[in-house]
Order: C-alpha cells, then sequence, then structure tokens
C-alpha cells in the first residue's frame, strides 16, 4: 500500500527522521521480498529443466560488434 502526503518530511526533527528511516526499511523490505521471489522462481525453472543462459546474439546480429554493425544512421 503506497501512501501520499502532501507535506515533505522533515529531516531535522525525530519524528521526520524515523518517518524517513521507515520509508528506507520498506524499500529494502521490498528489494528482499523481490530477490527472493526471482531466486526460487529461478531454482523451480531449474527444477523443470529449463536453461537460465543467456542467448548468445549471432555475429551478423546489428549491434553485437559495433565496429562491424554497418554504417551509422548519421552516414546514411
Amino acid at each position: 500500500m503506497c501512501v501520499n502526503t502532501p507535506e515533505s518530511i522533515d529531516t531535522a526533527t525525530l519524528t521526520g527522521c524515523a518517518r524517513w528511516h521507515m520509508v528506507g526499511i520498506r524499500a529494502e523490505l521490498e528489494r528482499s521480498l523481490m530477490q527472493e521471489r526471482a531466486k526460487a522462481g529461478r531454482a523451480a525453472a531449474q527444477a523443470r529443466g529449463i536453461s537460465l543462459r543467456r542467448i548468445a546474439r549471432h555475429p551478423t546480429h546489428r549491434g553485437a560488434y559495433p565496429q562491424e554493425a554497418g554504417p551509422e544512421f548519421r552516414s546514411v
């Protein structure tokens, strides 16, 4: 749940500082939960036999090797 407050957080006071720390704690919790879900998803995919490697680009793919990618947009 996201709550927008019209007033700013005054970090000069103890209450404002505590509020700001609570915002940080909430963000850290959300990040940890996302990492945990991603890790569980990767483990489940690996258990099903799905490869988790990145697909290599073909050398002729535009942008794979900048020196051989072809003419730049400006020169066309």
